[in-house]
């Protein structure tokens, strides 16, 4: 468990380490093609790939946030219920409890965000609004 930890914290230092522009400009940092720098045009991908993205954003953005509250409140659960100390010795199935947890309440915010669109997008095209709002979140 400890040496799969590590190998993974050791991978993320390494991709931090390098720069994001690399990624996009195809490992060349000062690219001289002007087609590269064009912001995507609305028509370039379909609508049902910008709520699949949001979604994916919402919910892999929020799960880490998600595990430390969930982890906090397991600890407060824990000290609570059976008197033992904070950040005590947990098992394995304590882990999996707030892993899962975490998922399932980050993957219902992500839906939640998702049906919200989903309305809003139905009331502005059933009110003749044509943009559906995602060039804001471009």
């Amino acid at each position: 468990m400890k040496k799969s930890l590590l190998i993974f914290l050791l991978f993320i230092f390494i991709a931090v380490q390098v720069p994001a522009e690399n990624f996009y400009y195809g490992l060349t940092p000062l690219s001289d093609d002007p087609s590269i720098s064009d912001p995507y045009e609305k028509e370039e991908f379909p609508e049902w790939a910008w709520k699949v993205r949001r979604f994916e954003v919402i919910f892999f953005g929020g799960l880490p946030v998600v595990y430390m509250f969930t982890t906090l409140g397991y600890d407060i659960y824990q000290k609570t219920a059976n008197g033992e100390n904070f950040g005590s010795q947990r098992d394995q199935r304590d882990l999996l409890n707030m892993v899962l947890i975490s998922i399932s309440v980050s993957g219902a915010i992500a839906i939640a965000d998702l049906i919200i669109s989903l309305i809003k997008d139905h009331k502005k095209k059933n009110a003749g609004i044509e943009d559906l709002g995602f060039s804001r979140f471009r």
